[in-house]
């Protein structure tokens, strides 16, 4: 696998994991769609049904939320601690509601505006505290050797 490789600079990497995920989404979908073919699911199903505007979400999804996010998530791995990059995953529900109810007209409740606020304080404290400083293992052993001849001395 590339990605694990580092050799090769990291939006090229993360090109190529997005590519190796998508193939592998495209082996499972086949064979989840082999399946309910077999049991009968696409009977009644009609592609002609669905609207325009349901093709447009979903392809939308596939290019923006899968391939574009996955690639910029991947990206900034190399950059960024994985603590931080991974508060999209408390970032996004809060998104999708925020834009259910000025898009979607869906009804925010107190529990919903409050879920929504300890997300968010949530994400504020982990991307606010300082990150530690790990001291490696050889400089430990090696200042414990230099404490010893110091001793001895």
């Amino acid at each position: 696998m590339v990605g694990r490789n580092h050799r090769y600079p990291a939006p090229y990497v993360a090109c190529v994991e997005a590519n190796e995920r998508g193939c592998a989404n495209a082996i499972w979908w086949r064979a989840i769609t082999r399946v309910g073919g077999i049991a009968g699911e696409f009977t009644h199903f009609r592609a002609q049904t669905i609207s325009s505007g349901a093709w447009l979400s979903l392809l939308y999804l596939i290019i923006a939320g899968s391939i574009i996010s996955y690639t910029a998530y991947v990206w900034l791995l190399h950059y960024e601690s994985p603590t931080k990059v991974g508060t999209y995953a408390y970032v996004n529900p809060v998104v999708a509601v925020i834009l259910g109810g000025t898009l979607g007209g869906e009804i925010i409740g107190r529990r919903t505006i409050l879920g929504t606020a300890l997300i968010l304080i949530s994400v504020a404290a982990i991307t606010s505290m300082k990150r530690r400083q790990t001291v490696p293992r050889n400089a430990i052993a090696s200042g414990e050797a230099r404490l010893e001849a110091i001793a001895e001395d």
